[in-house]
């Protein structure tokens, strides 16, 4: 027996019981069966599981920042290396030009730029998909 507002203390007699508002006999007949409040070792089970729930937050919390400047990080190397094609690509393009005004076939060039072309677009995609898993990995963050 417990020392609860449903049973009393642990007496075993049958004395009325007065915790405010609610009265109760101690009687066993008069008892409820389950408890209105958990025993205190389900209580302690209770904190442990809490502390538990608590640690692997912060734990999820901490891959997901993680996770966050990892993302930043690959985001800003896909916009150096588009910047970086950009520029090839330009040069491709103008030394393109330049043939094309002298009448030359720049095969080479055009297939270059072919590359450069499908490079951009690449980047653009991985791009893409870095700002959507920040998105989510932030979307995450604020739950």
């Amino acid at each position: 027996m417990g020392n609860c507002y449903c049973c009393g203390p642990s007496n075993g007699g049958d004395e009325e019981q007065s915790y405010g508002p609610i009265r109760r006999n101690s009687n066993p007949e008069n008892r409820i069966l389950s408890h209105a409040t958990p025993k205190t070792d389900d209580m302690k089970q209770m904190v442990t599981l809490l502390e538990t729930l608590k640690a692997e937050m912060k734990t999820l919390k901490t891959e997901m920042e993680n996770q966050m400047v990892d993302v930043k990080r690959q985001l800003e190397e896909v916009d150096e290396e588009k910047k970086e094609n950009k520029k090839k690509l330009q040069e491709v393009e103008k030394e393109l030009k330049e043939r094309e005004e002298k009448y030359e076939k720049p095969e080479k060039l055009l297939k270059e730029k072919e590359e450069r072309i499908q490079t951009e677009w690449r980047l653009d995609e991985k791009k893409r998909i870095l700002e959507k898993q920040q998105s989510n990995l932030m979307k995450l963050m604020d739950l």
